[in-house]
């Protein structure tokens, strides 16, 4: 009775309600199908939807189904006594349609409780998921309700920009930004990953949580960096090499059960995974405020087109980031073209894939580390460049860089980016 209400709806409000079809595969009994078809096909030509007429075409179209005339009769019969208004349609649209995302969920988790060991199953099952998701009844834009809910929002500083936790960078940039994608871009060496790592500390000590995925380095390889960090004994050479005296050892047992104590539930650190849908996943169990991507162009990709699938990446990024207000850091590799160019500093145009990258991000940085092109500047300087940003300032920040214990501080020392 339900879904006859629905459809005689259609029939009765057509022209206002197109917005509302359902698509035949989320009706399961044949009837209704093929009176939801038949209704479609009317619109299209733009005929006169009574039910009269409808139940004509009806018995016309369906003789070689071998349904039943008096079958078809009866469901009209149900329809033509039910009047619904253009509201109700909407709303049956809805009850419909969660009925059968419900029934069909049901169903891909059973089917995937008995051939969870097949090869490929659990990836089937979250796509089935995915596109069940986007059946959902789009929601009305009623602006009360916005405007309490951003209130709301502000209140509890839902939307409030996540700091760097280095002075000079928040007074700059003001910070990053919740629902968006952010850029990290710079050339192999010049300290991408370790200022990452130092942001990863900065958010874990105010007490955000964080997921690292982890794609070029191993999580133990990444972690030696924030040990090094944490230690004014532990260098990051010393770790990778594993020269550790005695002494060495003390302290690097006093690092580990300090960052557990701290960080346990905070951190959450993967090498494993190259997919944007395991990584929503992981972003909906872990309830996490920051994911970092370390980097974008190691993800797996179906394609050959490289920047079409970093666009479609980049687009699953922001709309997880909308959905979970949350921040993403996403590292970026430069293009080869640089190396060409008398000025080594990073540009927009460098970012591997740029056109992607640069317009779906809110803030793209490059990390520039002057003494690997010049030995005669000076190896503790580090320059972060805000090529763009949302709320700041484009600019040149000087970071003091410790490179032994993977550490970046505040140096005198500001200036524009012209």
């Amino acid at each position: 009775n339900l879904l006859m209400r629905y459809l005689m709806g259609l029939a009765k409000n057509k022209g206002t309600t197109t917005r509302f079809w359902l698509k035949p595969n989320q009706i399961q009994d044949q009837v209704p199908r093929m009176i939801l078809a038949e209704l479609h096909a009317m619109w299209k030509e733009k005929s006169s939807m009574t039910p009269e007429l409808i139940t004509e075409r009806l018995v016309r179209n369906t003789r070689h189904l071998e349904i039943p005339e008096k079958k078809i009769l009866a469901f009209m019969g149900m329809a033509i006594e039910s009047n619904v208004t253009e509201l109700e349609v909407k709303e049956l649209h809805g009850a419909v349609s969660r009925h059968f995302i419900m029934n069909e969920a049901k169903m891909t988790l059973t089917n995937l409780i008995t051939t969870m060991d097949a090869p490929g199953s659990l990836d089937e099952a979250l796509e089935n998921l995915r596109n069940l998701k986007g059946l959902q009844p789009e929601a009305e834009a009623d602006l009360h309700a916005q405007l309490l809910q951003a209130g709301e929002d502000a209140i509890m500083g839902k939307d409030a920009l996540i700091p760097f936790g280095i002075k000079t960078l928040d007074d700059k940039l003001a910070g990053l930004n919740r629902k968006e994608v952010e850029i990290l871009g710079g050339r192999p060496g010049h300290g991408k990953t370790s200022l990452a790592a130092q942001l990863c500390r900065n958010w874990l000590e105010m007490g955000f949580k964080v997921l690292i995925i982890s794609k070029e380095m191993t999580t133990s390889r990444l972690l030696h960096k924030m040990m090094a960090n944490e230690s004014d004994i532990l260098t990051s050479n010393i770790l990778k090499r594993g020269e550790l005296t005695e002494a060495h050892k003390e302290e690097l047992a006093r690092v580990i059960e300090k960052m557990k104590e701290k960080w346990d539930g905070l951190l959450f650190i993967h090498d494993d995974i190259y997919d944007s849908t395991k990584i929503e996943t992981l972003v909906a169990k872990y309830d996490v405020d920051v994911v970092v991507d370390d980097f974008i162009q190691i993800s797996r990709f179906d394609d050959n087109n490289i920047r079409l699938e970093i666009l479609r990446l980049m687009k699953h990024y922001k709309e997880i980031a909308k959905t979970y207000n949350i921040m993403f850091l996403v590292l970026s590799q430069l293009s080869r073209g640089i190396e060409g160019r008398d000025d080594k500093r990073p540009r927009l145009s460098d970012l591997s894939e740029s056109g992607a990258l640069e317009q779906l991000a809110a803030t793209v940085m490059f990390v520039f580390y002057p003494y690997k092109v010049d030995y005669d500047d000076d190896q503790n300087r580090i320059e972060v460049i805000a090529a763009k940003t949302r709320y700041g300032e484009t600019t040149l920040v000087d970071l003091f860089f410790d490179g032994d214990h993977m550490r970046y501080s505040e140096m005198q020392g500001i200036r524009n980016n012209e």
